[in-house]
């Protein structure tokens, strides 16, 4: 059995992930990690065990990070189940036809980061009305797509276009989702684009280190206050 968990909602996975756990209290389990040898998934995985019928493999970002592809997949043994965990949505490019005994999932953020990010604009009032609906959480996510948004913005204010961004950012980007972005890059300038991203990787940088006492969500709107006010 093939199980794909992927996408930006960690948290959701991470629990999705021990509910499957459960079905499988009894079978030996190995735990990789994108920095562990391929040496190590293949023995793992392939290699024949004199008494034991099954094993349980978890992967985590195996795919994103690309040490192994989707369509390799279906090599693995019927006695093994592997269960690959990814922290970010797979692209469209790495999506395959699966066959009836994969699981492949995703865990989408909440809409209300969505429609906080959408609102960004040179306006602090209406850039942070949505924050106080934002749920904490314990993986710094927040921070992470506000860099990516202005990422994206900051690449539509140089002219990028939406292949090239695509291709740089590794993510599928479709038709109206660059225009969205255009659209919003157009109410900003580069220089105060630039400026809160500066701002952004400091922030990411404070709370990575626990640096600061303050939550998550205030320090973002202390951030906004700073570079989105007049």
């Amino acid at each position: 059995m093939i199980h794909v968990l992927h996408g930006e909602n960690t948290d959701d996975s991470e629990r999705y992930l021990k509910s499957l756990l459960v079905n499988y209290k009894d079978i030996p389990k190995v735990q990789l990690t994108d920095k562990d040898r391929i040496e190590l998934f293949q023995e793992a995985v392939y290699a024949e065990d004199l008494f034991e019928t099954e094993k349980l493999v978890i992967c985590r970002n195996w795919i994103s990070s690309k040490k192994i592809k989707l369509n390799s997949l279906s090599e693995i043994p019927k006695n093994r189940t592997v269960i690959f965990l990814e922290d970010t949505k797979l692209t469209v490019g790495q999506k395959v036809k699966r066959p009836s005994d994969w699981q492949i999932k995703e865990f989408k953020l909440q809409s209300t980061i969505f429609w906080f990010l959408d609102s960004l604009s040179p306006d602090f009032s209406k850039s942070a009305r949505y924050l106080p609906q934002i749920a904490p959480d314990k993986k710094n996510l927040l921070v992470w797509n506000l860099l990516f948004r202005v990422s994206l913005l900051i690449a539509a204010k140089y002219r990028a276009g939406r292949e090239e961004s695509q291709d740089f950012f590794e993510r599928n980007i479709l038709d109206w989702q660059w225009d969205k972005i255009q659209r919003q890059a157009d109410l900003f300038s580069l220089n105060k684009l630039i400026g809160l991203y500066r701002g952004l990787l400091r922030l990411d940088y404070t709370i990575k280190n626990s640096l600061s006492a303050i939550d998550e969500k205030s320090l973002v709107t202390v951030l906004l206050l700073k570079y989105l006010s007049p």
